[in-house]
């Protein structure tokens, strides 16, 4: 193939990658520190001093944040009046609280630089196999605030396919595995009271969340366990009906074991939910894909090496993609009925499943 591109063309494209990276993080700076929310609530044409006075925060700092967002078409500024403002139409997609919010994602930015140190070691052939959740300082808080933006409303994957709103509103057993905050799974026992819900995951701090989640919400129906998903209790052999999974399964360090697990605990002829991220498994054909590089780097930096930390770890990567995990879940014993994308605006492949 032919290429016209020049080196200055390229070192344009480049340059402008570059400042996207910078101005990235001015965005986080803005959702972290609440300037958004301020900016939303404030109207127009306000100076930095009362910006910066609306947001609890110092005017020197503020006004070269503003000077990052105006000259990255985020903010629009007043020259004559030296005010500025934040468009509605912005400031709904920086700041929104029932949908996917941009504003709150670029903040995964500099959290995942806090380990580009100790990631360029592993990258070496005698240095470490991974990292550990330790080290990800904020994390868990950050992953909390996307899951809950991501399904602020009852996920749709109940409605992606006709067998499971019957299935829950019939009265059955039901476990998340990796339910985090268990913010997904209290949504679900809230909407089919007549089921039992359980949320399993093996970070104690987000279970302790979860049952804060299911006794704010006065909830009954819904019980959390500390577990590990390679090593699910030997009595729940074949106890639930309808087994779900968002976002987890790529993160695993042995995948392969928990979906034989998930195998295990389902009843015959049980259900299995995959979420998991929407793409392909060559990288080829993920160009079409505007957020592949994101997606792909997140992996480097986070899926993949808190996977590969574990002794023989998989690190399948956020990126493992639909005929690698096609080819899992038939070798664990599932029949894939179908595959469809969800309807988020930061869509997953929704993988419905039947035991076989």
């Amino acid at each position: 193939m032919t290429s016209t591109e020049t080196a200055d063309m390229f070192s344009r494209i480049i340059l402008q990658h570059l400042n996207s990276g910078f101005l990235s993080v001015g965005i986080a700076f803005g959702s972290t520190t609440g300037l958004f929310q301020a900016m939303e609530n404030m109207g127009e044409g306000k100076t930095s001093q009362e910006i910066a006075d609306a947001a609890g925060l110092k005017e020197r700092y503020v006004r070269e944040w503003l000077g990052v967002m105006v000259t990255g078409k985020i903010v629009e500024m007043d020259d004559e009046s030296e005010t500025f403002n934040l468009p509605a139409h912005r400031a709904n997609v920086l700041c929104a609280k029932d949908k996917f919010n941009t504003g709150t994602y670029t903040e995964l930015l500099p959290l995942l630089c806090q380990v580009y140190s100790p990631i360029t070691k592993c990258f070496t052939k005698n240095g470490p196999r991974g990292m550990p959740y330790s080290s990800y300082t904020g994390l868990h808080e950050l992953m909390k605030k996307n899951t809950r933006a991501k399904y602020s409303k009852l996920p749709n994957f109940i409605t992606s396919v006709k067998e499971v709103r019957p299935l829950l509103e019939s009265g059955v057993n039901v476990v998340d595995i990796g339910c985090g905050d268990g913010f997904v799974v209290c949504r679900m026992a809230e909407a089919f009271p007549t089921s039992e819900f359980h949320g399993v995951d093996i970070s104690e701090e987000a279970i302790i969340s979860a049952r804060n989640e299911a006794a704010t919400l006065g909830l009954t129906n819904v019980t959390f366990h500390t577990h590990t998903a390679a090593r699910l209790p030997a009595y729940w052999s074949e106890l639930f009906d309808y087994v779900i999974a968002c976002d987890t399964i790529h993160d695993q360090a042995y995948p392969d074991v928990v979906l034989s697990e998930i195998r295990r605990i389902l009843k015959p002829n049980g259900y299995f939910s995959m979420m998991d991220i929407m793409a392909e498994s060559k990288i080829t054909d993920n160009m079409s894909n505007p957020i592949a590089p994101m997606l792909y780097m997140t992996s480097l930096m986070s899926c993949m090496p808190l996977s590969l930390y574990f002794e023989n770890g998989a690190g399948l990567g956020t990126m493992w993609g639909k005929d690698k995990a096609l080819g899992m879940l038939k070798s664990a014993g599932f029949q894939c009925i179908t595959v469809a994308p969800t309807e988020d605006e930061l869509p997953d492949y929704h993988y419905f499943n039947k035991k076989v």
